[in-house]
């Protein structure tokens, strides 16, 4: 249809108006409303009749350049919001509008100079009744991009900031079919179309829809018995409490919660850096909780923008829902770019706003100024995450896993810890062995400053822990006015205090002090007196002469509790000196912490020490009896007043503002958030506030939206302007309003869904329903829908028996054998890399917040269900269940039916299964793969044993040494569909290798490229039956042509294409994927590719009745939900 802006100038109406009625007249009114659905019907009607209509006779009085008594009709807002006389239209009630009483002449009398016909008044009566179909992508007013006065004008007439209205419950003819007043509101737009609900599913039906909406898992047999054969009139009642009640209901809506929580196991990548988040499993098992429970969804918000306000419990377990904030990827520390992540989650997430498009200019469509994000920046800006998250309490950990935990953890720290005093006993022997030249690098670095560390470690060959530890003890003596060894160090306090420039002024005094003390050290007043002290430096120097004369010869001894053993041969100087280098807090005392922090100094050091306590992070994070953490976030101690950071740059600094929420929902005369915090608290009340029009109708719309594939909004991510209006309004408001009366409680919402006549119909297709609803946007039939990634990895595993139904705990891995049995819920997440399973499906991005999946069918995900082993292990589990049960082959084609879509199969089924579990009666054979991946030897003896390996371990994408990478035995080397990296010498040479399926000749072609100029490059050769090199070729950073012409070969011939390290294995990534074509006999041109053809292990071959059972699990009607 012709969509025109109704902003026109008035020389342009007439050519306007020839132009629609033209295209009417051509393609005829009629047929374009057959062909459209209801909705589309609307607005076709709207764009012959009405659309003209307004333009011809009301636009030039009340459009966008002039507005008689103050009203608007060049848009649906407009008019809705009406003018000095009120609302000029009320939706759906052309007898309470004053548009349609105006245009009648009753009383107002529009347009003036001559009414309307007949057939116009009829025809805006109709579309006043219809609703007042608009199309929502015209905007009429058509204000610049950023244009925020004129957007806001626009947005106060927007649906969705509107105030929630409770409407009242339509009364509708089909009142049979109201079971609640949800189906109320929906009869009543199918009854105007003349349409209604289908007929109620049946009972097994209606169960497994509700089982694996509700839970995620299908019923058992059991279950579907008991309520087929309930005859009373709640029977589906008691199913629904049971399952609400069910633990397996946090799971199953806790997981569609965590798409929005762009939840993940690890950070995004950052070079040499652990991106796991260990403790991240605690924010999933807080939200799982937080559903079985029932929290009330606005205390939900809270607790997961702001518990650390809500609670003084240190181990509080609500404190892990601040992993809302916090499980989301760090952008390499960037500040600016992990406030933009949390400010999406927190707008675009629990509101539908796309509040993140304000950050460097004004929103270019919604009322969100760029003051308005800078608002919540400066609420994120006045937080920080702490190095050490808090534990909390947990119920349920097993006490002999803790003690098991508690012994590994302290076995790492004992490492940690052996390291720091060998750190301590080493800087101690360095001092001792070379105590003049640490003081004389003392001086350069602390009294002179010429020096900095790494200045004095090349000049001086002390080491940078023994030095610094040196320097900080020094200080630590200066910054005492008194204490321990006075008769040592009170001359080292009075002269390295003075300043510079008093030093040749005030020393001479002190000297004389010195002189005439009796308590001074009489070999340290001896060296101090020796000679002149015109400087610092000289006095450095005396102590280092003083110490040396002290420990020449000597090694300190130390008793049992650590405490320097007296010497009762050494003069009482002598140990006093000594003393204050080795006794309690002594000079050269290291404690373990400063060691290591010292050692950070290198590069090596920093190696050494991340190692160390790397093994205590890996027990911390993979230790099934680690104490729970929660990832919390933590206010500063000064809140931020941020500024307007022009064009989103730092750099540039626009005008302050205030902590403070939405103008567009608060006002502009909002309240600042408190100025001793950051504001979380007052955030997180703002977006939980009963009287905020978003928070409960995105809600809502999600809620709908999973249940029946579609939501009252079709954009659940973008509640602003642009989005199309809701399909039934006055329902979204009334559920909205239903919900934050009942205390915001999700299972009460569940209820109304679940327990309406809409969601209980059946799915059947009805052609004259799909001739007026082709979209079924009125719900006169329940819409199918395919199982997610969850719901069908689950179903698989409960029908094979094999599922792990335990609540909570650490992540797992999913596509690493033996296969997890867990649910799916708790897969890994990688931010990284990503399982393969979730990339082959539907699974949304954990980079950030997704309010909606998409649904692909794509080859992938059918030749994950033929092909992966883990279908393959559930299908023979289902297998052996049948065989425990019966021998009987119909029996077992009916029990494996029971288990897979809970109903018996028909006779013709069962004979359709018995013929291809005959046909099935032998394992298929299968031809073996012409490649295979391994290592070894590149060339071997003539007639030796083959000392080629296969790589143990498949990836998902790589085949390697085992699940570890690199591997502990085989380090780096693997192979991928491109090429690989090499092993450590030449009998790890990695080798793909080609076996021959044929006679006669082959050529090779293939490129073998190096991709680093670091390193020495790597070898590459092409071996013939292990023994006969055909070519070789070294490379470094560049692309070497790899091919041969003309190669005999015999079945069973192997053609080894070998990678080597010259000399170092550093940067030995390359890429060599051959292909190998047949040049002559009768199989010329046929041809194997390395790269197209490399895959996974072939799963394992099945049984007749392996294969009938995944042959099941391949149905639509066990894919799909009726």
């Amino acid at each position: 249809m012709v969509h025109v802006m109704l902003r026109v100038r008035t020389h342009r109406r007439f050519l306007l108006l020839t132009c629609v009625v033209a295209f009417a007249a051509f393609i005829g009114l009629q047929a374009v409303l057959q062909a459209a659905g209801p909705q589309d019907q609307k607005i076709a009607f709207f764009e012959e009749r009405i659309r003209p209509l307004l333009l011809e006779r009301c636009i030039e009085c009340h459009g966008g350049e002039l507005q008689e008594s103050s009203l608007r009709l060049d848009s649906r807002d407009s008019i809705l919001k009406g003018g000095i006389s009120g609302p000029a239209m009320v939706a759906k009630h052309p007898d309470k509008s004053l548009l349609i009483s105006a245009v009648r002449y009753d009383g107002l009398e529009m347009p003036p100079e001559e009414q309307l016909s007949d057939r116009e008044i009829a025809d805006l009566t109709r579309w006043v009744k219809m609703g007042a179909p608009w199309p929502s992508s015209d905007v009429p007013t058509a204000p610049a991009l950023g244009d925020q006065e004129a957007i806001g004008e626009i947005a106060e007439s927007h649906w969705a900031f509107q105030p929630m209205k409770s409407p009242a419950v339509p009364a509708v003819s089909s009142q049979d079919r109201v079971g609640n007043p949800v189906d109320a509101f929906i009869l009543q737009q199918l009854e105007e179309e003349g349409l209604s609900l289908s007929s109620p599913a049946d009972r097994r039906t209606l169960i497994r829809r509700a089982y694996i909406d509700v839970i995620g898992l299908p019923p058992t047999q059991q279950q579907i018995a008991r309520f087929v054969n309930d005859s009373s009139p709640n029977a589906f009642e008691k199913v629904i409490e049971e399952l609400l009640a069910s633990p397996h209901y946090g799971e199953r809506w806790g997981r569609h919660w965590l798409d929005i929580a762009r939840y993940a196991d690890t950070r995004d990548w950052q070079a040499a850096a652990d991106v796991r988040y260990p403790f991240a499993y605690t924010y999933r098992d807080y939200v799982i909780n937080a559903f079985n429970s029932d929290l009330p969804y606005d205390q939900f918000i809270k607790e997961q923008l702001a518990a650390d306000f809500y609670t003084d419990d240190a181990a509080d377990p609500k404190l892990s829902a601040l992993g809302f904030l916090t499980v989301g990827p760090r952008f390499r520390n960037n500040r600016f770019e992990d406030a933009a992540d949390k400010i999406d989650v927190m707008t675009r997430g629990l509101m539908g706003l796309t509040v993140t498009c304000a950050r460097c200019h004004d929103h270019k469509y919604d009322p969100i100024p760029t003051a308005d994000y800078y608002s919540l920046y400066g609420v994120l800006a006045s937080c920080e995450i702490p190095e050490t998250f808090p534990v909390i309490r947990a119920d349920n950990l097993d006490a002999e896993l803790a003690a098991e935990f508690n012994k590994a953890r302290q076995e790492k720290i004992d490492e940690l810890d052996g390291y720091a005093d060998s750190l301590i006993a080493e800087a101690q022997e360095d001092i001792l062995k070379k105590l003049p030249t640490y003081f004389d690098s003392y001086v350069e670095m602390d009294v002179t400053k010429k020096l900095a560390i790494r200045g004095a470690v090349t000049k001086y060959k002390v080491t940078e822990t023994a030095m610094m530890g040196l320097i900080n003890h020094f200080n630590e003596v200066e910054e005492q006015s008194s204490g321990q060894y006075a008769e040592v160090f009170s001359p080292w306090r009075e002269a390295m205090t003075i300043p510079a420039k008093a030093f040749p002024r005030r020393i001479d005094n002190i000297v004389k002090g010195w002189e005439s003390s009796e308590e001074l050290n009489a070999i340290l007043k001896q060296e101090l007196l020796a000679s002149p002290i015109k400087k610092p430096a000289d006095v450095v120097q005396a102590y280092a002469r003083a110490f040396q004369a002290a420990v020449q010869g000597w090694k300190p001894q130390f008793n049992d509790e650590g405490v320097l053993a007296s010497d009762a041969s050494a003069p009482k100087e002598i140990e006093q000196l000594r003393a204050s280098l080795f006794g309690p807090q002594g000079l050269l005392i290291f404690s373990r912490d400063e060691m290591l922090k010292a050692s950070k100094l290198t590069g090596k050091g920093r190696g050494i020490l991340k190692k160390y306590e790397s093994a205590i992070l890996e027990v911390e994070a993979t230790h099934p009896g680690s104490p729970p953490r929660a990832m919390t976030i933590a206010d500063k101690p000064e809140p931020v007043t941020p500024f307007v950071m022009l064009r989103g740059e730092p750099n540039r600094k626009g005008d302050r503002v205030p902590r403070r929420f939405l103008s567009i929902l608060s006002g502009d005369d909002a309240k600042e958030f408190a100025k001793d915090s950051s504001g979380r608290r007052e955030l997180a009340e703002s977006i939980a506030d009963h009287q905020n029009p978003l928070t409960a109708r995105v809600l809502i719309n999600r809620v709908w939206m999973t249940y029946f594939g579609k939501g009252f909004v079709a954009t659940p991510g973008d509640f602003g302007l642009r989005c199309d209006p809701p399909t039934h309004p006055e329902l979204l408001d009334w559920l909205a309003l239903d919900f934050i009366e009942h205390d915001w409680s999700l299972k009460h919402l569940h209820r109304r869904i679940l327990l309406s006549s809409t969601y209980q119909q059946a799915s059947d297709p009805n052609p004259a329903a799909s001739k007026i609803d082709p979209e079924n946007q009125l719900l006169w039939k329940m819409n199918r829908k395919r199982l997610d990634l969850e719901a069908m990895r689950d179903s698989m595993l409960a029908a094979s028996g094999e599922i792990d139904l335990t609540i909570g705990g650490h992540s797992v891995q999913l596509s690493e054998q033996p296969y997890s049995t867990r649910r799916t819920l708790y897969g890994y997440i990688d931010r990284v890399e990503l399982d393969p399973i979730f990339t082959t499906f539907d699974f949304p991005s954990p980079d950030s917040s997704a309010p909606v999946r998409t649904e692909t069918t794509v080859p992938q995900q059918a030749l994950f269900t033929m092909n992966h082993p883990f279908v393959v292990e559930q299908a023979k589990a289902l297998a052996r269940l049948a065989e425990e049960v019966t021998e009987k082959p119909s029996a077992r084609v009916q029990f494996m039916y029971r288990r897979l879509v809970g109903r018996n199969a028909t006779p013709d089924e069962i004979k359709l299964a018995l013929r291809f579990y005959r046909q099935a009666s032998k394992p298929i054979e299968r031809e073996d793969s012409v490649w295979s991946y391994g290592y070894g030897p590149a060339v071997q003896a003539e007639g030796s044993e083959d000392q080629f390996q296969i790589l143990p371990f498949w990836s998902g994408r790589t085949y390697q040494g085992g699940k570890e990478y690199p591997d502990p035995k085989l380090k780096f080397l693997m192979l991928d569909a491109d090429g690989g990296h090499v092993g450590h010498g030449l009998q790890k040479t990695v080798i793909r290798r080609w076996t021959s399926p044929i006679n006669g000749f082959v050529s090779i072609h293939a490129k073998l490229e190096h991709r680093r100029k670091r390193g020495d490059g790597v070898h590459a050769q092409i071996v013939l039956n292990r023994h006969q090199v055909l070519g070789e070729w070294e490379v470094l950073d560049k692309v070497e042509e790899t091919s041969l012409d003309r190669i005999k070969v015999q079945q069973g011939d192997t053609l080894d294409f070998a990678v080597d390290c010259i000399k170092t294995i550093a940067f030995d990534s390359f890429d060599w994927a051959p292909v190998i074509t047949v040049v002559a006999g009768p199989q010329k041109s046929l041809a194997w590719d390395a790269n197209r053809e490399f895959a996974a292990p072939p799963p394992p071959l099945l049984g007749e009745l392996e294969q009938l059972a995944q042959a099941l699990m391949l149905t639509n009607e066990f894919m799909y939900i009726d």
